[in-house]
């Protein structure tokens, strides 16, 4: 057995992946986190190893991981930020989810263990009378004597989700201070949907044709309830576009928030529009008009001036027939 909270794994007892991620995120168990970075990179120290670069690649600045399970040691640590932007990416994946939201799970009978394994989640704001919460969706909550009690929550309302964390905390505390951040961010901010697939962001004037662009992708933002203009919105177009394809990017938008925050989503037409060439040109206030492209006027020259000649050329010949009428 493992230090610490574990399901009493044995030695050669085969379990499914999936019954592992539910003892360690739903029990704590040491021996599954163990048993599954063993099973993925070989050792624990190799799957510390990809926890680090994983950390790093997400953005995380000031963790280091030397174990899969969190036992204490002097080199394995974290930030309360980092620890967010973890758990906002592992929110993303629907199993992880509905892991972290399981109140109990039972892991049938293995080649080592006949009888079922119970489990229940630790995670008091999802099912305990007095400490469950409103909207809470997961997702862990952790314990070591050195550290003390931590908690990972996140909440859902509407169409705001929250993710709350508390480090070193006392145990009749550790929930009051989770509730408390998250009540104090439904209360006071707000999502809003700055961007639609749906709608378009702008009309593109091109000679006779209105064509309506659209984000290929809805954005949402949140911000202070009591705080308003926080998005800065900024057109850029691609120039010399040949054919209007409909799942083609005309250009983006960037998105520029009051507090920094930057985003650059792809514009499309949604649908197929002429093939001739033409360069699209900025009028202001998202108008557009229709300019050849240079090839197109090329083309065009050229075709007049053969058209020119070959009037000229049809007149002159006109004019000798007529002299030679004349002069017989």
């Amino acid at each position: 057995y493992e230090d610490g909270s574990n399901i009493a794994l044995n030695v050669g007892e085969k379990l499914t992946v999936k019954d592992l991620l539910y003892a360690m995120m739903l029990e704590s168990a040491n021996d599954a986190a163990s048993a599954l970075a063993e099973h993925i990179s070989g050792s624990k120290e190799n799957f510390s190893k990809l926890m680090n670069e994983k950390a790093k690649s997400l953005g995380c600045k000031a963790s280091n991981f030397v174990n899969p399970n969190g036992l204490y040691d002097d080199n394995h640590y974290t930030t309360a930020s980092d620890l967010a932007i973890i758990t906002k990416k592992a929110m993303e994946n629907e199993v992880f989810r509905k892991i972290v939201s399981t109140v109990t799970y039972e892991i049938p009978p293995t080649n080592k263990q006949p009888k079922p394994r119970k489990l229940y989640n630790r995670n008091k704001l999802l099912s305990y009378p007095g400490y469950k919460y409103d909207g809470i969706t997961g997702v862990k909550n952790g314990y070591t004597e050195k550290s003390k009690n931590s908690l990972v929550a996140s909440a859902s309302r509407g169409s705001m989700n929250l993710i709350s964390v508390i480090l070193k905390a006392e145990h009749s505390s550790v929930y009051k201070d989770s509730k408390a951040l998250l009540d104090y961010g439904f209360n006071n901010f707000q999502c809003e949907k700055v961007l639609s697939m749906d709608t378009a962001i702008c009309n593109l004037n091109v000679g006779n044709i209105n064509i309506p662009i659209y984000p290929t992708k809805d954005f949402y933002i949140t911000s202070s309830k009591n705080d308003k203009s926080v998005v800065y919105k900024k057109l850029v177009f691609e120039d010399d576009i040949k054919k209007i394809n409909k799942d083609m990017n005309i250009g983006y938008v960037e998105i520029t928030t009051k507090y920094g925050g930057k985003e650059i989503i792809p514009l499309t037409p949604q649908k197929e529009y002429s093939s001739v060439l033409y360069t699209l040109k900025y009028m202001g206030h998202s108008t557009y008009k229709k300019v050849l492209s240079p090839a197109v006027k090329a083309l065009i020259i050229i075709a007049v001036s053969f058209l020119v000649l070959a009037i000229t050329l049809l007149i002159l010949s006109y004019y000798k027939k007529c002299r030679k009428r004349k002069q017989a």
